[in-house]
């Protein structure tokens, strides 16, 4: 493979990324996200749950809230009856009325009493599923963001080489896992093994714009240390 030294560095960068995107790091970094994903949706799915909740409270306390006032509508009936009536089993009527409507009263405001207590802590139990939700959405948005810039890095890389070199560096990945690594002077970057001294003179005296590969492994050579690349 024939590149320019800047071209060079740049294969190297490409098979970095590459080689990045399927380490145990970038897979705890994807479990992460994953994880993070799965309960993000869970906490919108409480967080829905609560404001469903809320919903059916608020409508059981306009419901109460029309009844007491039908009740209230209604003593005041009553006493203006009983303010009226002379008749004694007429009054009597009115006055059991009254009295079941005293006492419908009581047990509302009861029932109010509550639905406004749950009502209030519903609402605080939302808010901190929103924030939740807001927690878990800019964690979720601090993994995301690397990652994709990552591959859009790649893209730009890969952009930079002609098909033939593109074909040849993704046949080494195919075949052996990584397609470029930096050759440090004696090791390969892809296999690790340190050279024979005749490979290492070999790659060190190669031409600078030749991409020499490693005799074990494969793997294309990128020298990084000074005076490799002739």
């Amino acid at each position: 493979m024939k590149l320019a030294s800047e071209l060079q560095r740049s294969l190297l960068e490409l098979a970095t990324l590459e080689r990045a995107g399927d380490s145990p790091v970038v897979s705890e970094e994807r479990q992460k996200r994953d994880r993070l994903t799965r309960e993000l949706a869970d906490a919108r799915s409480v967080l829905g749950t609560s404001q469903v909740n809320i919903s059916d409270i608020e409508v059981d306390i306009r419901r109460i809230e029309a009844d007491m006032s039908k009740l209230r509508q209604r003593e005041k009936a009553n006493k203006a009856g009983l303010g009226a009536a002379v008749d004694v089993e007429q009054r009597r009527d009115l006055q059991h009325d009254l009295s079941t409507t005293y006492r419908r009263l009581d047990d509302l405001r009861g029932e109010l009493k509550e639905c406004h207590d749950e009502l209030h802590a519903l609402r605080a139990t939302a808010e901190r599923h929103k924030a939740r939700v807001a927690e878990l959405s800019d964690a979720l948005d601090r993994i995301t963001v690397p990652t994709d810039n990552r591959a859009e890095r790649i893209s730009e890389l890969r952009a930079l080489f002609d098909a033939a070199t593109l074909a040849d560096y993704d046949d080494q990945v195919d075949v052996y896992g990584v397609g470029a690594a930096a050759f440090n002077g004696r090791a390969c970057g892809g296999c690790f093994i340190v050279l024979p001294p005749t490979s290492v003179s070999q790659i060190r005296n190669a031409p600078a714009d030749d991409v020499p590969r490693c005799p074990d492994c494969g793997t294309y050579l990128v020298r990084t240390t000074a005076g490799d690349a002739q």
